[in-house]
């Protein structure tokens, strides 16, 4: 307009077919799709079966009868869980009010484990965040007027709305990094995050000739207490145990769990000496816990720790280093258990 005098008409067209495109790209998990509703809840776009496009999404389903949803702190973004013509579903939902628009991401239940399902539910936030994104350019360029004199402006604010939404995509990606470097039981450090910490520690150590400790800790008879006393209560123990060494290791030491029953603690630039008191401590702690265990010669859970200590050298392993501390903690296993063992190479006779 110029003086209220129309002068031209500046228009995007968006095809049906290059946002079921684009949703698909999106997708990361190989059984999730995507659907978008219209106001009458009929089927725009349906990723994964076209045959419910233009069918209504309330004959299909029975979510008005089965629906739970629950208030994710996503904004208003919901998650439904129902059944689509028999199959167990959960959705996660968002309305579009500028075109009346339901969006949804879905993953059939039998596919969502039980262990993974925080996981899914964040993973389908981001790929909804990156739909939400795209519609409001839709609906900016839908509703667009006065373009030529404005753009800049419109521009602007939609560049600081791609920034916050990258910006939440990312806050969200840092949660789940975070999460898949714990251990789901006990919340310490999973085996993931151990073998990238002491690659990183090595060549640390590498570069500063330092001394790398390595403690491995495994409790004794382990099968036999989940024979005796189930796994609930076995899992409980492993709790236990976290949240006792995490109290007596300090913030220079990296604490993981690295197998069922078998834990590692990761020291740097401190003497061996350091690490066989904080060992006899660890192993004492537990004692006086005096968890009963009844198949245990000592009659309480214990545990059997090795210790090695090394400054490495370019030509050095760490495939080497720890199966020198496994052997020593082999070693406390084989004279009698409870005990702390320190490699020496005379153990490898």
């Amino acid at each position: 307009y110029v003086e209220d005098e129309l002068i031209g008409v500046m228009g995007v067209d968006i095809l049906i077919s290059d946002i079921l495109s684009l949703m698909d790209k999106r997708l990361n998990n190989p059984e999730a799709y995507a659907f978008i509703l219209n106001e009458k809840r009929d089927a725009m776009v349906h990723s994964r079966n076209p045959e419910r496009i233009g069918r209504n999404f309330m004959d299909v389903s029975n979510l008005e009868e089965t629906a739970v949803v629950y208030g994710l702190s996503h904004g208003d973004f919901h998650t439904a869980v129902y059944e689509v013509e028999g199959v167990p579903v959960m959705a996660v939902l968002k309305k579009i009010e500028s075109v009346d628009w339901v969006v949804g991401v879905a993953l059939e239940r039998e596919h969502i484990q039980k262990e993974a399902l925080f996981f899914s539910k964040e993973t389908t936030v981001i790929n909804l965040l990156f739909f939400i994104v795209m519609l409001l350019i839709v609906k900016n360029l839908y509703t667009m007027e006065k373009a030529v004199f404005s753009a800049n402006s419109i521009l602007r604010d939609k560049v600081y709305e791609l920034h916050a939404a990258y910006e939440q995509i990312d806050r969200v990606n840092g949660l789940l990094e975070e999460k898949s470097k714990k251990d789901g039981l006990t919340g310490v450090a999973n085996r993931g995050y151990f073998d990238q910490e002491i690659e990183a520690t090595w060549r640390k150590s590498i570069e500063e000739d330092a001394q790398l400790t390595l403690m491995l800790l495994d409790v004794d008879f382990f099968k036999m207490y989940n024979d005796k006393y189930g796994h609930v209560l076995g899992d409980q123990v492993l709790m236990d145990i976290c949240s006792l060494i995490e109290s007596l290791i300090d913030e220079t030491d990296f604490f993981a769990r690295v197998g069922g029953e078998e834990f590692a603690v990761l020291g740097y630039h401190k003497s061996i000496e350091d690490y066989v008191r904080l060992a006899e401590g660890i192993r004492r702690s537990i004692v006086d816990m005096g968890i009963p265990h009844e198949p245990n010669p000592h009659k309480v859970v214990t545990v059997s720790i090795g210790i090695h200590t090394t400054k490495p050298s370019p030509g050095d392993t760490i495939g080497d280093f720890y199966h020198k501390t496994d052997i020593a903690m082999y070693h406390s296993k084989e004279t009698g258990r409870n005990k702390v063992a320190v490699f020496s190479e005379e153990l490898m006779t």
